[in-house]
């Protein structure tokens, strides 16, 4: 593998895929379809309103400017919570929290107030969110921050065109050695005036910076760069380095002919680590918002203040069940699909709901009227609408129509509401999916769907897609993939995670007769209400024996039996839907469960355990994502899952996290998801677990679901992403520098928090591999490429020690395996050389045995000959 690096400076292939932006367009310059959403956790607020409003129209014309008349914020929803009841507000439609590109939310606890974008991906790849507090919104502190506007444009450069922050971020140091071995601060442009002092807090600024006589940088880590109020004439750029300069108006550019806002390809920052040493600008205009001629300059628009429309979040939610009866569904479908929209109804779905329940086969049949859940009364009364029989014809459409029909007779001015469909084969019954699907769209219904077949359906499939819905697929074999696809529909997309159901574990079993099996899983402190032991079964009710920490037994049988817990028999069992299930009362017992499961019969056993967040306390969250455009997929694809206590919240780190995807072939595949910074992972400890996935083994439908364990005390406190620039002082013309008395404060650190082992399942949705399948003894897939070198010299203090390189190991085919060989180049010229012409500088192949992938290498290799040179030198 060829990988080009050179000391202190990373290259990556530049990649440009999905991010959340669906929604969001740029059409005759004009930005339509941003969302901006407040969490339920902030308070109701008309200011805060009114404050979102000036910010963004503010921006638009900065935004203008920026990108050189090209693009201005033209359309923007505020999205609200359902709690807020003071304003009048219209019912949101098609609009949530969780796809929101920009949140209003309580300070993460590792960033405090700094506006950041969460930014997971490659260069030129959208972030998936921007998180602005209500406190920074209110008191923007631009004292600290700089002007609001340019604040708003810098973080949007982020999210929208996945640029990267100029100044010092992460592992990148403040300061470098240039070409010609003088000491300059991480800036761009490099013109940029300013002078160095050592930072002492809280806003002393008058000590200058000591210089370390061996490695000619500053000796300590508070030595800042304070920008001088003066700068050259002409100086208008970058919006990724320092904004908050008055003269401050672009992006640093790459044109040789305007050198005082040229890129700065020698600092050490983020843009040229990871974008090749590309300028921001060089990036922007590549994205498809401006490739191609898309929106030119258009100097003759004057308007350029947003329209904005605040909507509210639905008081509550509207599901129908559209559940497929045909003759193909017969059998043991039949049972798995009753027994997972059973769990839906029980389990999944909040009080305040309503649900009912459409079965289709030749015609539409309406089994249950929309009813809301109040009781647990009602759930049971609502799951006598599932269906029982299996026979005839596949209608799609019918059920589908059938659906919107109920929608409009429960109440015609309610947004229509979210339409599930489950089904196992191609319509072959007209009305066809197709020729409902733009009544469904009018009416602003969101159709899922959950798929036994792995290639059929695709109308179905688009338009779920069109109405910003769901899809999943599972296999007959595999109950789990059901009640996963459910639980994630059924999750609630508002941002309120302070009654978050988390699903501890889905495990499955298959039985010899008088077999007997046992499984333990560990309820957490941050959950323990309404937990709920769920043992699903097809022939006929196990024996089921459930420990509890303290030792006391709950028993599936209702005699009387020694050693039972408070409350025995908890167990209910169902022989109609087929589970036996416990229900603790009150707050279940922290620790480690046991269960026992025996059968007399020849059968296959779903465990499922679930259980609700504990009052003020923050939840494990866990957020799955494919990085792609696309559900339909050609070739590799990033599998990530983000876990963080609380959402916003700090990171979790050092968990076991894997992807186990079921293939067409009901095969599982199981995929380690790493926070190394390595490879697939662009950051490492920010909680955002990833791995490339490509093992497709044939076209199909492939399902995702995601397995968390590990501990609470693991909680980070690390600076996982970018976060706004801070104005540390300034430096006047008559040489007084001034520090700034608000720069030094220290954000809250929150980690640590909790302790003992946890786990988590989660369903993340599924793709469609449509490329071609390589046969195994093809050797398709290069080595990943390195995106984490560091290189140092050994010994300081001598120049033949070596120089010692330290990266995350490729594999042989991607981030997998193990690759042949490693040849290194440098040069001691023109760095961009090794990313334009790898090859043509000094190489050498390395007389070093890779380890296998996502090990971390770290090796010496001899010094570059150096004869005849003198002083410093840089290479």
């Amino acid at each position: 593998m060829l990988v080009p690096s050179v000391i202190g400076i990373i290259l990556v292939t530049v990649v440009t895929v999905g991010g959340d932006f669906a929604s969001v367009t740029l059409v005759n310059n004009g930005y339509d379809g941003i969302v901006v959403a407040i969490n339920p956790a902030v308070p109701e607020d008309e200011t805060l309103i009114n404050n979102i409003r000036n910010m963004f129209t503010r921006a638009s014309p900065t935004l203008f400017t920026a990108t050189k008349k090209r693009a201005y914020f033209r359309n923007i929803n505020i999205l609200v919570p359902k709690t807020w009841t003071n304003g009048s507000y219209q019912t949101a439609v098609g609009l949530t929290y969780r796809k929101a590109d920009v949140i209003i939310a309580p300070p993460n606890p590792v960033r405090g107030d700094n506006p950041y974008v969460r930014q997971t991906g490659a260069c030129g790849e959208p972030g998936t969110h921007m998180h602005l507090t209500p406190g920074w919104v209110n008191d923007p502190r631009e004292f600290l921050y700089g002007p609001t506007d340019k604040v708003i444009v810098h973080e949007w450069a982020h999210l929208r065109w996945g640029v990267f922050d100029e100044y010092a971020t992460g592992n990148h140091k403040r300061h470098y050695l240039d070409s010609n071995n003088v000491l300059q601060a991480t800036r761009c442009p490099l013109s940029m005036r300013g002078v160095n002092r050592e930072y002492v807090a809280p806003f002393n600024l008058n000590q200058t910076c000591i210089i370390n006589e061996t490695t000619l940088l500053p000796a300590s880590d508070t030595c800042y760069f304070i920008l001088g109020i003066e700068q050259p004439r002409g100086l208008k750029t970058s919006m990724m380095s320092y904004s908050h300069l008055s003269s401050v108006l672009e992006f640093c550019h790459s044109d040789p002919n305007d050198p005082v806002n040229q890129h700065n390809t020698e600092a050490d920052n983020e843009q040229n680590a990871k974008c090749n040493l590309r300028s921001t600008w060089d990036v922007i205009t590549s994205t498809s918002d401006f490739s191609g001629g898309s929106n030119p300059p258009n100097p003759t628009l004057t308007n350029l203040a947003p329209t904005f429309r605040v909507v509210r979040v639905a008081a509550s939610r509207r599901f129908m069940l559209v559940l497929d009866v045909s003759g193909s569904m017969s059998g043991n479908r039949l049972l798995m699909m009753r027994q997972s929209a059973g769990d839906f109804i029980s389990t999944s779905l909040p009080d305040g709901d309503k649900v009912g329940i459409v079965q289709f086969h030749s015609s539409a049949d309406l089994m249950m009227e929309i009813v809301q859940i109040s009781s647990q009364l009602d759930r049971v009364a609502i799951a006598t609408g599932i269906p029982t029989i299996a026979g005839g014809p596949t209608c799609i459409g019918c059920g589908i129509q059938a659906a919107m029909n109920e929608m409009e007779r429960h109440d015609a001015n309610e947004t229509c509401g979210n339409i599930i469909v489950l089904t196992d084969g191609q319509e072959n019954q007209r009305p066809y999916v197709n020729e409902v699907s733009q009544s469904a769209i009018q009416k602003n219904c969101v159709v899922n769907a959950i798929l036994f077949t792995t290639t059929a359906n695709r109308d179905l499939v688009d338009l779920v897609v069109a109405t910003g819905g769901q899809w999943f697929f599972a296999q007959e074999r595999n109950l789990k993939r059901l009640m996963g696809s459910f639980a994630a529909i059924a999750a609630d997309n508002d941002g309120d995670v302070r009654n978050l159901v988390s699903t501890i574990l889905y495990k499955q079993y298959v039985f010899a007769a008088g077999q007997s099996r046992t499984g333990r899983v560990i309820i957490d402190s941050t959950v323990g209400i309404n937990t709920t032991f769920k043992f699903s079964y097809q022939t006929q009710p196990p024996t089921v024996v459930l420990t509890s920490p303290t030792r006391c037994l709950h028993y599936s049988l209702p005699i009387p039996l020694p050693g039972t817990c408070v409350g025995h028999p908890l167990a209910n069992t169902d022989t109609t839907l087929k589970f036996v299930e416990f229900v603790i009362p009150g707050r279940a017992t922290i620790g480690t469960w046991n269960y026992s499961i025996t059968s007399m019969y020849i059968d296959t056993v779903s465990v499922s355990v679930t259980s609700k967040t504990v009052g003020n306390v923050q939840p494990i969250v866990v957020l799955t994502r494919t990085r792609s455009t696309s559900n339909i997929v050609l070739g590799p694809v990033v599998i990530e899952a983000t876990v963080t206590r609380g959402d916003p919240g700090q990171p979790v780190l050092n968990l076991t996290v894997v992807a186990v995807i079921e293939t067409p072939e009901s095969t599982e595949q199981r995929l380690q998801l790493l926070d190394n910074g390595g490879n697939s992972d662009t950051t490492s400890n920010d909680g955002v677990y990833s791995a490339m996935f490509f093992n497709f083994t044939s076209r199909g439908r492939y399902s995702i679901q995601v397995e968390v364990n590990g501990s609470l005390s693991n909680s980070g406190d690390t600076t996982f992403t970018s976060n706004a620039p801070l104005i540390f002082g300034v430096r006047f013309p008559n040489g007084t520098v001034v520090g700034n008395p608000e720069a030094g404060e220290s954000h809250p650190n929150a980690g640590g928090t909790g302790d003992g082992g946890f786990t988590r399942v989660t369903t993340g949705g599924a793709l469609e591999f449509a490329g071609e399948v390589t046969p195994p003894e093809f050797d398709t897939f290069a080595p990943i490429q390195i995106n984490d070198l560091t290189a140092t010299q050994e010994d300081p203090n001598d120049v033949t020690s070596g120089i010692r390189l330290s990266f995350t190991a490729p594999g042989d085919d991607m981030d997998s395996g193990t690759a042949t060989s490693y040849k290194v180049c440098y040069t001691f010229g023109d760095p961009t050389h090794l990313s334009t012409n790898f090859d043509g500088n000094i190489c050498r192949t390395l007389p070093v045995q890779p380890q296998v992938a996502n090990t971390r290498e770290s090796f010496i290799i001899q010094s570059p000959d150096t004869t005849g040179m003198t002083g410093s030198i840089r290479y």
